[in-house]
């Protein structure tokens, strides 16, 4: 009921600013999924059913030849089916999600965008889901610099305030630089370094005496630098490979590392009205810390490994309806 009562709100907005209602899309998603290690136990992994239903309303409240701004909600809940004797109590995951986008063109060679969002999740008895308010403020400057070529600067910042007293409050930082070239629209080719800073009010690890949360008046920060390169061609698809290097220089109680990583995604049309789509992504780290292993024998190197491959098959059944089927896997995180 709560996820209607905003779509009605929006349609009040959108009448109230002047906005044609029927200009306006709503769009309703349904759908259940089986989790083979919900919440994981040990030696005993669970498994369970989920389903889901959202509703995400936006429209244009403002669009002329120099910008646009738009506005748009979502929100949906999911509920556990079946989980482990463990966890009797099943319980609701909410979320709502408001976003105001806009763009706009200072010159013939410049332009800006940007937006805020506000989140809010409720997570009601649920293990291994976290309530918190999210808010966040991003903008980005763009330039076209050569035939084909674009650079930028941009920046995140956001707050987030958890509804757990023993969870960290959390502050985030994001400032980037990238540049872009596209000859065609069949190749486009973008370079991109990107710096992060995160800060915690309250302590975010466990404290490895008691295995209990404490709240510590140490200041915690980390730092995050990544380079990434990415390459997307469509020739009979779409196919996106990008490689990432991340040095991550921590000074909270994390672990300092350097990472390599590898993505790819491929999206094309098979037939019968049917798309595929494949994302893989890897990535290997390398901890700065020695390890002792049990043999007693020093390790100066931890390999960390990071797997993600998905596979989704999915049907416009109509102007109105589409159906999607998608499988997972996931390996440490």
């Amino acid at each position: 009921m709560r996820v209607a009562f905003w779509g009605m709100v929006w349609m009040c907005l959108a009448w109230c600013f002047g906005q044609d209602v029927a200009g306006a899309e709503i769009r309703a998603s349904v759908g259940g999924s089986y989790d083979s290690n919900l919440f994981e136990q040990g030696v005993n992994p669970q498994g369970g059913w989920i389903n889901r239903i959202s509703v995400m309303s936006k429209g244009v409240f403002f669009q002329s030849q120099r910008g646009r701004i738009e506005l748009q909600h979502q929100g949906g809940f999911k509920r556990l089916w079946k989980t482990s004797a463990l966890f009797a109590e099943m319980g609701d995951v909410t979320v709502n999600h408001l976003e105001l986008l806009g763009q706009a063109q200072v010159s013939a060679r410049w332009w800006v965008s940007g937006g805020g969002q506000l989140k809010l999740k409720q997570a009601t008895r649920v293990p291994g889901e976290e309530s918190y308010l999210r808010g966040k403020i991003n903008g980005r400057v763009s330039t076209r610099l050569l035939e084909g070529g674009t650079g930028g600067v941009f920046f995140r910042v956001s707050r987030e305030d958890a509804r757990d007293p023993a969870l960290a409050q959390v502050a985030f930082h994001v400032l980037g630089v990238e540049g872009r070239w596209s000859r065609t629209r069949k190749f486009v080719g973008l370079v991109r370094g990107t710096w992060y800073w995160l800060d915690y009010d309250r302590t975010a690890l466990l404290d490895p005496r008691s295995g209990n949360r404490a709240i510590r008046s140490t200041r915690q920060a980390d730092v995050l630098r990544e380079f990434t390169l990415d390459l997307q061609v469509y020739q009979g698809g779409l196919f996106h490979v990008g490689y990432g290097f991340l040095d991550n220089r921590s000074n909270s109680f994390g672990f300092g590392y350097r990472a390599h990583r590898i993505r790819m995604f491929l999206m094309k049309h098979i037939g019968y009205l049917i798309d595929a789509q494949s994302i893989i992504s890897f990535q290997v780290r390398k901890y700065d810390d020695v390890l002792r292993p049990a043999s007693g024998r020093l390790s100066e190197e931890d390999e960390y490994e990071q797997t993600i491959a998905t596979l989704k098959f999915s049907r416009q059944l109509n102007s109105r309806f589409g159906l999607s089927a998608q499988y997972g896997f996931y390996r440490n995180g």
